[in-house]
């Protein structure tokens, strides 16, 4: 009977050491932050509330569903992704991959991506203004940011759309990534 459970011992034994060792050498897990943008009650209600800018959000022909949001020369900013660093995950991201839709209501339209955090600690835009050629198509729109190690846990992350011009623009479907 000792025979036998030894193997057995030695065998769980080295499984939960893989497990272990693997989460002491970094091995790179993702949070994930989505939203279609139709259920605005249920965006309010999250706690913490990560999405914000919200009355930028109408019913319109979306990419996906009947809502998306509407920035203009007036309203300049997406709805937005927003939250302390310490909320997301137990180590600092690596990365910030930021996904959506947008579509180009009229021309001259600019679309800047931007991530930022802690005010000034971390600011970077990727400017797509130039990809979009056709109004009111739909197009996918994706930028990935290396955030830098200086973060900290309290510092305070956003990413979202701006049009810092005279034009309309259309977002839906906004997801982001975290890499660590």
């Amino acid at each position: 009977m000792k025979k036998i459970l030894l193997p057995i011992f030695a065998v769980a034994l080295f499984t939960a050491c893989n497990c272990s060792s693997d989460e002491k050498t970094g091995a790179v897990t993702n949070a994930r932050y989505s939203s279609n943008l139709d259920n605005v009650d249920s965006l309010v209600t999250l706690v913490p509330q990560v999405w914000r800018n919200l009355p930028t959000i109408i019913e319109t022909s979306a990419h996906s569903g009947k809502f998306a949001s509407k920035i203009t020369a007036e309203q300049q900013f997406s709805v937005a992704y927003e939250n302390e660093l310490s909320n997301i995950g137990s180590k600092i991201p690596k990365e910030l991959k930021f996904t959506a839709f947008a579509s180009v209501l009229v021309p001259d339209s600019k679309i800047l991506v931007v991530v930022s955090a802690s005010g000034q600690k971390y600011y970077k835009a990727v400017n797509f203004s130039d990809e979009f050629t056709a109004l009111n198509s739909w197009k996918q729109i994706s930028a990935t940011f290396t955030l830098p190690n200086s973060l900290s846990k309290s510092d305070v992350i956003k990413a979202y759309v701006w049009n810092n011009k005279a034009g309309e623009v259309l977002i839906d479907d906004i997801d982001i990534e975290f890499t660590f």
